[in-house]
């Protein structure tokens, strides 16, 4: 593996199970970078459930990504994601239109424009 030992570890999990159907890595210390958090959407062909919070380098071209691989999702909880705004949200309606739960609590760059999708 050719990543630091954290980011290793979880490539490594994630490639052990592929019918994984929830994924929680919520408040996790460090922050999962982005680049492996899209990495879900190729590992984990069958999540349902994904809890995200408080990972502060999910993008909106990160959560689009794992949410194109993802369009039967049901539960979705990225608050406390500081960097999501409107245009990620909008992909994730466009994409998951398969979702019942979506936690966006502290997502301050998220306005009242978006939740109309």
């Amino acid at each position: 593996c050719h990543l630091d030992a954290p980011a290793c570890l979880f490539t490594s999990l994630l490639t052990l199970c592929p019918r994984l159907a929830t994924l929680a890595v919520d408040h996790t210390t460090p922050p999962i970078p982005a680049r492996l958090l899209c990495l879900v959407q190729h590992l984990c062909p069958r999540l349902t459930v994904l809890r995200l919070s408080h990972q502060p380098d999910l993008t909106d071209a990160a959560l689009e990504q794992i949410a194109s691989g993802h369009a039967h999702l049901t539960h979705l909880d990225i608050s406390h994601c500081a960097s999501l705004s409107d245009l990620g949200l909008h992909a994730l309606c466009r994409l998951c239109p398969n979702l019942v739960s979506l936690s966006l609590s502290s997502c301050v760059l998220i306005t009242d424009v978006a939740l109309t999708c």
